[in-house]
């Protein structure tokens, strides 16, 4: 299975999606260790919330403007070639 990565916002008005930033191929891993991805035991496969620190970190690795007075952010994976997530 491969999967990407997007740092998505959800509008803190209406939660819903408003923008969305691919994370590159090269740089998943680094920014699954800023989400602390693998040293949480309550996470499952799906959408792992950021913190505003967290959002910060990801943004300036991947350069993207986010707004964080404005959105709350998530990472989440995206899989490729019809598969899915187990």
């Amino acid at each position: 299975m491969r999967a990407v990565y997007k740092v998505v916002g959800y509008d803190r008005q209406t939660e819903k999606l408003a923008v969305t930033f691919d994370v590159p191929w090269t740089q998943i891993a680094q920014a699954q260790s800023i989400a602390g991805i693998e040293t949480r035991d309550d996470m499952q496969a799906g959408d792992w919330e950021l913190t505003p620190q967290q959002s910060l970190e990801i943004a300036h690795l991947i350069r993207a403007p986010l707004d964080l007075a404005r959105y709350d952010f998530f990472l989440e994976p995206y899989v490729l070639d019809g598969e899915s997530l187990p």
